[in-house]
């Protein structure tokens, strides 16, 4: 009986709603009606719910990527100082006065970004374990033009560097800051047009971004032609191209 009289209301109440009418029911159905009100909302509001709920799902999701090539210009240089000997104490008076010679001599030089990125000083053991002296050593970087990097390399040997740890062949930040931008213009456009294709396939077409991610940090390739060789005074050092890349991943509703 109360299933039947339930029924009857939510029938009453969405003819109501529907043509406009009003009048006034019996007092038992309008306690009924209170009990099974919120039924009857959720009822009436179920079908814009699932045409919500169907258009949030109509979504692609794709991926761009787009790399842009520029010249390396610039050469990073990682070299050192090193020296050994018997006592601590002279061990490190010497890296001083060598490391002094070698930074004054580079500060002359048209360079950037010259710093110190280490300073050690550690025991050397003999094959007994015995104590035979110490190892001192700094380690320097500094950024120049790749035109200028071979004679300033073999300067900086001929006043005190002992090694030449890593030479690295790269474009100045602006200019990769630049390339980075054009790689993610790329990756948009690239993403869309993947987008495009698979809808246009299906007989669909795009509507809106909803959602977009970069993917990471920006990638880096190095691409070097010629070679790097320390033995001769004046070696060469040819920079090559530089490939900035960039990924993005857009949510796509159609």
């Amino acid at each position: 009986m109360t299933r039947s009289l339930g029924q009857t209301w939510l029938q009453t109440q969405t003819k109501r709603l529907v043509c406009g009418v009003t009048s006034s029911i019996a007092t038992s159905g309008l306690m009924l009606g209170a009990a099974i009100a919120p039924l009857a909302a959720q009822f009436i509001a179920m079908p814009e719910v699932i045409a919500l709920t169907t258009i949030q799902e109509r979504t692609i999701s794709v991926s761009g990527n787009g790399s842009v090539a520029i010249p390396s210009t610039h050469a990073v240089v990682r070299l050192g100082v090193e020296v050994q000997g018997r006592d601590a104490a002279s061990v490190q008076a010497q890296l001083a006065a060598q490391s002094n010679t070698l930074v004054d001599w580079l500060k002359k030089q048209a360079l950037e970004d010259l710093q110190t990125q280490s300073i050690s000083l550690s025991p050397r053991y003999g094959r007994n374990s015995e104590l035979i002296g110490y190892t001192a050593s700094t380690t320097l970087t500094f950024r120049t033009a790749i035109a200028d990097s071979g004679k300033v390399i073999d300067g900086a040997v001929k006043n005190g560097a002992t090694r030449i740890n890593n030479i690295s062949l790269t474009a100045t930040p602006a200019a990769i800051q630049e390339a980075r931008k054009q790689a993610l213009i790329l990756a948009s456009q690239n993403a869309q047009a993947e987008a495009d294709i698979v809808l246009g396939a299906l007989g669909l077409s795009r509507r809106e971004i909803i959602g977009i991610q970069l993917q990471g940090a920006p990638s880096f390739q190095f691409a070097t032609r010629g070679g790097i060789a320390m033995e001769a005074p004046g070696a060469p050092i040819v920079g090559g191209e530089q490939t900035i890349s960039a990924f993005v991943t857009m949510q796509i509703r159609y």
